[in-house]
């Protein structure tokens, strides 16, 4: 359903992506905010594998507070969508191993990516790296021109 988010798009490599999530917590207690859900992660460029530190990551944390932006971070309104999502539980390293099937399952049931790759962390345990996820995309009915490689 549609939420506010406090957002923040975090460049450099995927292990440092833990910092950027810290730093989107503290901006949110700082503002007066509370966060309301699960982190979500959305990777909208796929790494250089020449520079993993230019990776962009757009961290999403669901908050309850008022509209506002800051340096690094703004709140918006998530828009509603449709996700096609598979449930993950393992180490952390391996949730984009996931989203393959997901993929395969979006074009055999006539739907169209809408957007990119999401990461939904259910549950997270930093020392371990265990983690529960859900990993998809975002969809759409695919339209008889749509070749389903949208977003």
């Amino acid at each position: 359903p549609a939420t506010r988010m406090a957002v923040h798009t975090f460049v450099g490599p995927y292990q440092d992506v833990g910092a950027g999530i810290d730093d989107v917590m503290t901006w949110v207690t700082e503002n007066g905010g509370t966060p309301s859900g699960n982190v979500t992660l959305v990777y909208r460029e796929l790494p250089n594998p020449e520079d993993f530190n230019k990776s962009k990551t757009v961290i999403q944390v669901p908050v309850t507070m008022a509209s506002t932006s800051g340096d690094a971070v703004k709140t918006m309104a998530r828009p509603t969508f449709q996700f096609a999502y598979t449930m993950y539980t393992g180490h952390v390293s391996g949730c984009h191993m996931v989203a393959a099937p997901v993929l395969a399952w979006y074009k055999q049931n006539g739907y169209a990516k809408s957007g990119y790759v999401r990461i939904a962390y259910i549950e997270m345990d930093p020392q371990t790296g265990q983690c529960t996820a859900e990993v998809g995309y975002p969809v759409k009915k695919a339209a008889a021109d749509d070749e389903g490689c949208g977003g």
